[in-house]
């Protein structure tokens, strides 16, 4: 299987690392170091597949020598950060050709997010180490690259405060993000070769949680396991040469522990799954019990009945089905238009007076405000008391009494039927529940007996044969003694 591998570390000046050896060693190349005065020469290395340089667009040509001495000389401090380096593992199961689009590839995505250039080196593994370790080495440059020179640090070289300040996530989470744009090139390569390999960034727990969510059970079991001790190069040398490591005991322990704890899991999980089953089994006799005492209550309605009398029966049903299920929010409607109560008349008779009486104060009062804006000049002697009201006015304004009087007397009335309705509001709401019930059962009935019809047909054939018999065991019985003759 491809094994996921893409870690990342920063090259500090503070440890005495050089950028420019650090670019030597990987492509097996010979640079001379500006800064130092001294020239690393690793062309006689072996194992270096295939060494490029990816810049960014825009950057114009840069060459190897140039581009580490400039990101040398960019840095001031003693401490500064002079290269990143992503280090990732190449899947065994892809041909040469594939690998080295892939790290290619990669180093592009890497130079168009952060501006920076990438020096890309292919390595195969050591003659020493595991035949399967192909792998690949990517430094860039913790500084933007222009054809100008070097720029801005890059973003995912900024302090947390910085990048919170511009609205970007922490450094931790840049570089997970990197992690995954590494399995998606990974996948994706594997997908164009039509290998069933996949790769997964994330963590073995949430892999495994994953897994859980799913019921793969034996992935899940498979993801659980502790991480294995790394070994190195010397100590692999030493086991193939039959010499017993304390690293490699503690190696073969993990790898033991580890098949201890699937074969368990695997286990647990075929204990849960007869579990599951078990309890299916059991929801299955109970939904089957269920449905026998539903069909027993069903048939009950039929017991005794001739076929015109179930065919009653089920018209009845069919009937209530048919009707809308009344809400209990809705008894008030109810009561208003109960024509066999006579609080529901009275209520029903008010508000219709209530409403003409309405439009006779409306009325009144409009002819009152009419009355004074044809005499503008009266009207303004009556406001100021100095003349009493003219009988025309005096008539309008009486009418107007009235109407208001009237009005208020029909709103008295309305408000003590209100009140009427209050104790029986709970006789309205009981009836519509019972009702909304019956049509509820009705509709229950129905759908039972439509999806069991041979069933019913049993039971109708059978009751329906039960009380023609009935009926001529009591003719038989009053022929006998004397009820009837022919």
């Amino acid at each position: 299987m491809a094994i996921y591998h893409c870690v990342t570390k920063p090259l500090s000046r503070s440890t005495g690392r050089s950028a420019v050896a650090a670019a030597a060693y990987r492509a097996g190349a010979c640079l001379c170091d500006e800064r130092q005065g001294l020239q690393h020469d690793y062309t006689r290395r072996s194992g270096v597949l295939h060494a490029e340089l990816v810049l960014p667009q825009g950057a114009g040509p840069w060459s190897r020598d140039a581009l580490w001495n400039a990101a040398e000389k960019a840095e001031k401090q003693k401490n500064s950060r002079t290269a990143r380096e992503w280090e990732v593992a190449l899947p065994t199961e892809l041909p040469a050709e594939a690998r080295q689009e892939l790290a290619v590839r990669f180093a592009h995505g890497l130079a168009a997010r952060y501006g920076c250039a990438v020096d890309v080196a292919l390595h195969e593994p050591d003659r020493e180490g595991n035949h399967r370790n192909w792998h690949a080495h990517l430094l860039a440059t913790t500084r933007q690259v222009t054809a100008q020179g070097l720029g801005e640090k890059c973003a995912i070289e900024w302090a947390d405060s910085k990048r919170l300040s511009q609205g970007l996530a922490p450094a931790r989470m840049e570089i997970e993000t990197v992690r995954q744009m590494w399995a998606e090139e990974v996948n994706r390569q594997l997908q164009e070769a039509q290998r069933p390999e996949r790769v997964d960034h994330r963590s073995l727990a949430a892999q495994r949680k994953e897994a859980l969510q799913n019921g793969d059970l034996e992935k899940a079991a498979e993801l659980d396991r502790a991480p294995q001790v790394k070994l190195g190069w010397k100590v692999v040398q030493m086991e193939r040469r039959g010499t017993v490591t304390d690293r490699g005991d503690q190696l073969r322990a993990v790898q033991a522990e580890n098949l201890q704890r699937q074969a368990l899991l695997l286990d647990i999980g075929k204990m849960r799954a007869e579990l599951a089953k078990r309890q299916e089994a059991a929801a299955l006799r109970l939904r089957q019990a269920e449905l026998k005492k539903t069909l027993e209550r069903v048939e009950q309605a039929f017991q005794g009945k001739s076929r015109s009398g179930q065919e009653a029966i089920l018209n009845r049903w069919q009937y209530l089905a048919s009707q809308k299920i009344p809400e209990v929010e809705n008894a008030r409607a109810i009561w208003e238009q109960d024509t066999t109560d006579p609080d529901a008349n009275a209520w029903r008779e008010t508000r219709r007076t209530i409403e003409w009486e309405t439009q006779q104060v409306d009325q009144s009062a409009q002819a009152v405000a009419g009355w004074h804006k044809a005499h503008p000049v009266k009207s303004l002697i009556l406001r100021t008391g100095l003349l009493k009201p003219p009988g025309p006015l005096q008539q309008l304004e009486q009418r107007y009494g009235h109407a208001v009087r009237f009005l208020k007397g029909s709103q008295r009335r309305l408000q003590q039927l209100e009140q009427v309705w209050s104790k029986k509001e709970l006789v309205y709401q009981q009836q519509l529940e019972r009702e909304g019930g019956e049509i509820q059962e009705a509709r229950r009935n129905l759908q039972i007996v439509a999806q069991n019809p041979e069933h019913f047909q049993q039971v109708w054939e059978r009751e329906d044969q039960s009380f023609r018999q009935e009926r001529q065991r009591n003719r038989d019985r009053d022929r006998d003694r004397g009820g009837w003759s022919r």
